[in-house]
């Protein structure tokens, strides 16, 4: 018997529908775009945090406003260069956390320095203002709403030369300042105080609640402007130097 031959023929391989490739590259590039997508929110979202964030938490240098009734009286002592500073008394600025180891922000700066932050130069002169802590504040503690108080203060010159004392501010009319019998204005010291080293001179003020009709927590301030090298430096002679008194009006807010 004979075998028959068989021929085998391949398969002939369907051929993909149309379009079947193109399906396949819009869903990669699908997924690429959704990805990419999906990045750029995520640097968005963090950049927006970032500004935000530095926005909220950078800290900022307070600068001083004065009151304009007060600015308009320093206005013709400015001119004659008696406050260079261009912040005439009054100045008040809350700090924005409460740290009772903090310096004021007022104050930072302003205090008067001592011989043992800064050794006295031959011939220097060197401002103390005593009646103050370390902090260059007085707390007056309670205080009854229409009450008086009077403090005295000595500015005292600890250098090893003469402290010339050109002018001085109180915050405002309700601190009344007599220093080395002068009463104490806008206008500077016409001739200006002399406090030769190792003297001290008084400084009174008297602090009348009533005049604001203060209530609650008040900070008031007294700005010493003199010839003392250490001291801020506003012009030529004008360094300034500064104290606080606070205290509590009735009850605190």
């Amino acid at each position: 018997m004979s075998k028959a031959k068989q021929s085998i023929t391949p398969a002939t391989p369907t051929p993909p529908a149309a379009g079947s490739n193109r399906a396949v590259v819009l869903n990669v590039n699908k997924n690429v775009l959704f990805a990419l997508t999906l990045a750029l929110g995520a640097v968005i979202m963090l950049g927006a945090g970032f500004l935000v964030g530095n926005a909220l938490f950078r800290p900022r240098n307070v600068e001083p406003q004065a009151s304009a009734a007060v600015a308009a009286a320093g206005q013709a002592a400015a001119a004659g260069a008696a406050n260079a500073s261009g912040l005439p008394s009054g100045i008040q600025v809350v700090p924005r956390q409460v740290d009772p180891n903090a310096l004021h922000p007022n104050l930072e700066g302003f205090v008067a320095v001592s011989a043992a932050e800064v050794p006295i130069a031959e011939g220097a002169p060197r401002i103390q203002v005593r009646g103050v802590d370390q902090k260059g504040t007085l707390d007056m503690g309670t205080i009854q709403p229409g009450e008086k108080r009077e403090y005295t203060f000595d500015l005292a010159n600890i250098g090893k030369g003469d402290l010339v004392i050109n002018q001085m501010y109180t915050s405002c009319g309700c601190t009344l300042a007599n220093f080395a019998g002068r009463k104490v204005t806008d206008a500077p010291f016409d001739p200006p105080v002399i406090v030769k080293p190792g003297e001290s001179l008084p400084l009174v003020i008297e602090y009348d609640t009533a005049v604001n009709q203060d209530k609650g927590r008040v900070d008031k301030f007294v700005q010493v402007f003199s010839n003392d090298p250490v001291a801020k430096d506003i012009k030529e002679a004008f360094r300034e130097t500064r104290f606080r008194m606070t205290g509590v009006v009735g009850q605190e807010d």
